[in-house]
């Protein structure tokens, strides 16, 4: 199997590696386990898990809402993913809602700043399939001072709440986020999301 695909990309159902069935089977057990351990937690985290899961699968990709063609759908959905990850860790220790919001704040504009982020590589793409995402609506330059605002948002909140755990790779990529505002190009981008 590796020598035959070795150095090229390969999408396992395209080239018959899998098949759809299998695929779905695999979904459906993923998501049963996923929901399953959720409960068995507590009553909130399978809550958080339905409905991070309507979100992301249902809303973000299917009609009538596609989220992830719209601008501002698309921007919410992804601030909401982040909010959702950081939730899953926070109601596995943690039970008070208003500390959630707070200690949340800094992983969610990091997160989004990354968000900004992604969607310049894939501008032209996404024009060419009509999706309205924010770097095809208000540009290139337009998004990267908005990654970098949120960014630096992060930064102040992570420091201000003195949370190394979001402040040390925040801050880290700090470096890289003005070496994009600065070079205001693709390949800048691809390197402060990695």
């Amino acid at each position: 199997f590796f020598g035959k695909y070795h150095d090229c990309y390969v999408s396992f159902l395209s080239e018959g590696v899998t098949h759809q069935k299998a695929i779905i089977i695999e979904i459906w057990a993923l998501i049963s386990a996923a929901l399953a351990i959720a409960a068995f937690i507590s009553w909130m985290m399978l809550n958080i898990h339905i409905l991070a899961l309507f979100l992301i699968t249902v809303m973000y990709n299917l009609k009538p809402f596609v989220l992830k063609d719209k601008t501002f759908g698309s921007l919410i959905a992804n601030t909401l993913m982040g909010t959702f990850a950081f939730a899953f860790g926070w109601y596995a220790v943690e039970q008070s809602f208003f500390l959630f919001i707070e200690k949340s704040l800094p992983y969610i504009f990091f997160n989004t700043s990354l968000y900004f982020l992604t969607t310049i590589p894939d501008a032209e793409g996404d024009k060419h399939a009509h999706k309205k995402t924010i770097c095809v609506v208000y540009g290139v330059r337009s998004t990267i001072y908005w990654a970098f605002g949120f960014e630096i948002i992060a930064v102040i909140l992570a420091g201000i709440m003195m949370d190394w755990l979001i402040l040390i790779p925040s801050a880290l990529t700090l470096p890289f986020y003005v070496k994009l505002l600065m070079s205001n190009n693709v390949s800048s981008s691809i390197l402060t999301i990695k």
